[in-house]
């Protein structure tokens, strides 16, 4: 694999997607930090020998032009730990988002691992510790003649996000303990079945969430076969009840399409937001964007989701895929109408028919 200036945020969006099962995307940066470091480490160490021969002699510092002229070779090494700097501090910062939003989802999705270590005592992301690393290296490079090195800011207080994340996302803290996450400071939402958040963020879509009532315990089987049958011959219109995580939401009718579907979850967002999309809707996270092959779409794999009218394109990661009728409903959430596809084992009531078009059939009935 040839790396350069021209792929490089292909080769970064790689890491991420997961796709390239040959290539160790993580460890070809954390090798090219740790050299740039230790090239300009060595001429840092040059300079503060200078200094400490000053200091032993008794003298004043004096630079020659020789001594402070620095090679092209290790203005380039700066230069390209300043650039690395930026992506290793993208990459913490996407890891960081991904754990809060995803919960133990973080660590089955694609790209790099948080790679948490015991640091001084205390849990540290190691990503986070090599931008650390690094502002500290070029730092250290800065002052290399300086008798005092100033010390480096801190970066963050104590016990503080490491990295700025929008308000919204503040909103939600979990704790894994209850199984809950505590939303807008007070509210306690249960987390979904594999313990991971429901809510991260301040949108209406999540507000809306919290209002909505909770969602009745699993049918028995003999309830679910009268409700499949009742489903099986809704029309365009008709009102159903629909399960949205822990709670419930009325919904009409669009449309039924039976079709292949993919269950996404999306990248940076919690439970809440995961669906079903007909795999038509998928594209290929690459350039050209084309539609993803059936033989292709398994659980893992990244895909481009086209979502609403506008067809807007969210980045997920398929959970799941099987052919089955997928319906298109107008969701009534607590005033706002949300569009969404679900699929039968989601409704978990139908009634109040309006019209008598068969959307599964495509004819009209008595």
């Amino acid at each position: 694999f040839h790396l350069d200036a021209v792929n490089l945020r292909s080769f970064l969006q790689s890491m991420f997607d997961g796709d390239a099962a040959e290539l160790s995307q993580d460890e070809v940066i954390w090798n090219a930090v740790d050299a740039l470091m230790k090239k300009v480490d060595k001429v840092t160490d040059a300079g503060q020998e200078i200094v400490k021969k000053s200091l032993r002699a008794g003298t004043s510092l004096i630079l020659s032009p020789d001594q402070m002229k620095v090679s092209e070779d290790v203005t380039s090494a700066v230069d390209a730990l300043r650039s690395l700097r930026h992506i290793v501090r993208e990459t913490a910062r996407k890891l960081d988002l991904r754990e809060a939003v995803k919960g133990s989802k973080a660590d089955r999705m694609p790209g790099p691992s948080s790679h948490t270590a015991k640091i001084d005592g205390s849990k540290e992301q190691v990503w986070s510790v090599m931008v650390e690393d690094i502002d500290y290296c070029l730092h250290e490079f800065r002052y290399r003649f300086s008798k005092n090195v100033p010390k480096l800011p801190n970066r963050r207080a104590r016990g503080k996000k490491r990295f700025a994340m929008s308000a919204p996302l503040m909103r939600a803290k979990r704790d894994d303990a209850a199984n809950i996450t505590v939303y807008n400071g007070y509210q306690r939402i249960e987390n979904d079945d594999e313990g991971d958040p429901i809510l991260s963020f301040s949108t209406n879509l999540e507000r809306g969430y919290t209002l909505l009532s909770r969602a009745p315990p699993g049918l028995t089987e003999s309830d679910r076969k009268d409700l499949d049958a009742d489903i099986s011959s809704l029309s365009v219109g008709d009102d159903i009840t629909v399960r949205v995580q822990k709670k419930m939401c009325q919904a009409s009718v669009l449309e039924a399409r039976k079709c292949y579907a993919a269950y996404l979850s999306y990248e940076d967002y919690p439970a809440l937001y995961d669906e079903f999309l007909p795999c038509d809707l998928l594209r290929d996270t690459r350039e050209n964007k084309s539609d993803v092959p059936l033989d292709q779409l398994k659980p893992g794999k990244v895909v481009i989701g086209l979502v609403g009218e506008k067809r807007d394109e969210y980045r997920g990661i398929v959970q799941s895929v099987k052919c089955c009728t997928l319906y298109k409903t107008e969701l009534n959430w607590r005033g706002d109408k949300i569009e969404r596809w679900v699929d039968s084992k989601s409704i978990i009531a139908v009634g109040g028919r309006k019209k008598r078009t068969n959307v599964n059939t495509g004819k009209d009935e008595d």
